[in-house]
């Protein structure tokens, strides 16, 4: 593997450089679309956000839909997880809510997995990335003519879809770039292949896919943005289903460390909400690393015998994953908070003055939802 790749003359390494910076920018620019037209819905749709919260603490399956359309809205479980731990951490909800919650953020987090495979239909010769940069520009003029706040925050929002798909289109080109050259195509796919692609089974590949998975997540804070490299090199061939199925995995224990990050600081139940969340996830990777392990060739055979692209393979195998994981475990909720409370035990006097504070930065991320709660602060004083 690195002896094809260290036998590159000067001409194919700068190849790769030039790639690698166009992968970068592609990263940067989905992320830019992403952040934008999260923020820009969850401020049109603030009142809708509260009122739906508010439904949250009904029961869990309600819980569980509310998680799956606020995160659906804001496209990031992260932020979902980071705005339930500023809600548990300021009282607007109990531990065992906020468990249900996430459960069912895991499950509107898929969306993104669809609308990234949507970017890469159409043919060679018009594609639906190319319809999607005509809606970033549509979305440019209207926050450029816009009068009121609102016209503005739809042009953003069509500025935020169209950039999305102009970073997946930019690193899918810089992929099919790199591929073009023969030696360093020769060197890339030698380098995939030693890392299971084109095996009909995964042995010990396994566990290096997984932790690459969780390493690269965990380091971009951001399940997304390595869905979207795994469709990019999919859509190429460089990697096959299985190997996918093995990362997804791992990216969902990585994007826990999101939510461990924002309970720092934070009251006890907080805290425990990101254990929860990591507890659940973990739970529910290895529930299906095993499947993945046995019969992953007849998982993939099974999908391609429904669609035969890889990337919608992907995001049919994310969906699934996440929905079996709930179900698996949402009768066993009670258990994984109380879990929760044993890694995270009670503090000593100290918890009853935490949750006094209704204020919390974290629930700036839902602006409705954070004049709320300063309303409610200024009327207890």
């Amino acid at each position: 593997m690195l002896n094809s790749l260290l036998a590159l003359n000067g001409s194919d390494v700068l190849t790769v450089v030039s790639s690698m910076f166009f992968i970068l920018g592609g990263i940067t620019v989905f992320m830019i679309g992403m952040s934008m037209m999260g923020s820009n819905i969850e401020k049109a749709a603030g009142k809708s956000m509260r009122r739906l919260m508010g439904k949250a603490t009904k029961n869990r399956f309600v819980g569980v839909g509310t998680g799956a359309a606020v995160t659906a809205i804001v496209n990031s479980s992260a932020a979902t997880t980071v705005m339930i731990v500023g809600f548990v951490n300021v009282g607007l909800m109990t531990l065992t809510q906020a468990a249900s919650v996430i459960m069912g953020a895991n499950i509107g987090t898929t969306i993104s997995a669809f609308i990234m495979a949507l970017s890469s239909a159409g043919g060679a010769s018009f594609s639906a990335a190319a319809v999607f940069a005509l809606v970033a520009f549509v979305g440019f003029v209207f926050t450029l003519v816009g009068k009121s706040d609102k016209f503005k925050q739809v042009g953003a929002i069509l500025e935020g879809v169209g950039l999305i798909f102009i970073g997946l289109n930019v690193m899918s080109g810089a992929v099919g770039d790199m591929l073009d050259n023969e030696n360093v195509e020769g060197a890339i796919e030698g380098m995939f292949i030693a890392i299971g692609n084109g095996k009909e089974t995964l042995t010990w590949e396994i566990i290096v896919l997984f932790l690459l998975g969780v390493l690269l997540t965990a380091l971009m804070q951001s399940s997304a943005a390595l869905t979207a490299i795994i469709i990019s090199l999919a859509s190429s061939n460089l990697i096959s289903l299985q190997m996918a199925m093995c990362i997804i995995l791992g990216a969902n224990v990585g994007t826990c460390l999101t939510s461990l990050i924002s309970s720092f600081g934070a009251s006890v139940n907080a805290k425990r909400t990101a254990a929860v969340h990591l507890l659940f996830n973990v739970a529910g990777c290895l529930i299906f690393i095993f499947p993945v392990a046995f019969a992953g060739k007849y998982i993939a055979q099974f999908l391609n015998g429904i669609i035969p692209q890889t990337q919608w393979q992907i995001a049919i195998f994310h969906m699934v994953f996440n929905l079996l994981t709930t179900a698996l475990l949402l009768p066993f909720l009670k258990y994984l908070v109380k879990l929760a409370c044993l890694i995270v035990p009670e503090k000593n006097g100290g918890e009853e003055q935490e949750d006094s504070d209704t204020l919390d930065l974290r629930i700036l991320k839902t602006p409705a939802i954070a004049v709320g709660q300063v309303r409610k602060q200024l009327n207890s004083k």
